[in-house]
């Protein structure tokens, strides 16, 4: 599996790309509520601040430089700011993050991925 970095470095499209990480992001879904109990230390402060740390200087960059892929190919609202879409994104990530059962987990993958919508070329 590519990681997410190379992913977003990749010469993949945009739509490509979103594929790839929905994909992704489903598969995972379904071992993250097997295994949410087991990773409970994740609430630990130090945990916490390194996680925060992570998204801050790793994270981040990768969502801005796929942000801004998406907008040269005229494939993301351009009136929508760049602010607007982190916030959307951090907060499905704190959704996802919590107790929520497979089905909701990946209905939020699709929402976040697709909108209410869904896809086009279904």
């Amino acid at each position: 599996m590519i990681g997410s970095e190379d992913l977003v470095k990749s010469d993949l499209s945009f739509n490509e790309k979103i594929k790839k990480m929905q994909s992704f992001s489903v598969n995972a879904s379904r071992n993250f509520h097997d295994n949410f109990k087991q990773i409970e230390f994740i609430k630990d402060p130090v945990i916490q601040k390194f996680l925060e740390e992570y998204g801050k200087n790793k994270t981040l960059p990768l969502y801005l430089k796929l942000i801004e892929q998406g907008r040269k190919e005229n494939l993301l609202d351009k009136d929508i700011s760049t602010d607007s879409i982190i916030l959307f994104m951090e907060i499905i990530n704190t959704a996802l993050q919590s107790n929520i059962s497979p089905k909701v987990r990946s209905d939020l993958g699709k929402l976040f991925f697709y909108g209410l919508f869904g896809r086009s070329d279904n």
